[in-house]
Order: C-alpha cells, then sequence, then structure tokens
C-alpha cells in the first residue's frame, strides 16, 4: 500500500505498513527471532535446580513465546527427575 504525501512542491510517497509499524522492524523478521529465541542460560539453571519455576515460566510463556516455554519445561522435567534420582541415591547411602 502506497500513499502519496504533498508537502508543497514534493510528493513522497510513502508505505504504510512500514510508517506505523514500532521500530520500522519488519513483523515476519521480528516474529521469527522471537519465536525462535528460547530462555537465558541462567534461567535454565533456575528451572533445573527449582522445577516449580520451570513449570510457572512454562505455564506463563507457552501461548506467547512457545520455543521459551518449552525450554522451561523440559529444564524442569529434568530437574524433577535428577531431584528423585538424588533422593533415591542418598536414602540408598544412608542406608549402608
Amino acid at each position: 500500500m502506497k500513499k502519496e504525501i504533498n508537502f508543497g512542491n514534493k510528493n513522497l510517497q510513502v508505505n504504510q505498513k512500514i510508517m506505523f509499524r514500532k521500530n520500522n522492524y519488519n513483523d515476519s523478521n521480528y516474529d521469527y527471532y522471537n519465536s525462535r529465541k528460547g530462555i537465558s542460560t541462567l534461567s535454565k539453571i533456575i528451572c533445573f535446580f527449582l522445577p516449580i519455576i520451570g513449570f510457572l515460566v512454562y505455564a506463563s510463556k507457552r501461548n506467547k513465546e512457545p520455543e521459551a516455554a518449552k525450554s522451561a519445561g523440559e529444564m524442569a522435567i529434568a530437574g524433577f527427575f535428577f531431584g528423585i534420582f538424588l533422593r533415591l541415591f542418598w536414602y540408598a547411602y544412608t542406608i549402608r
């Protein structure tokens, strides 16, 4: 959609899609990079050692940022099973 704007003796053609977008980003590239972005390494570590936080992050981001939600959920599940394994190992060690 092109629109002509008249400034005295100069006519400018402006693409309306870009004119009203925030920061003039192309939506297709902006969505691609945001959807491919997961959570940071520090957040993954927190989700691993505190699985309840990971499940909360998953629940809050599952619709808007599915890649970040998937990363948080995977780390929470891995941390949950690691905690169970650690407790079983500790129990077996203390029986001796």
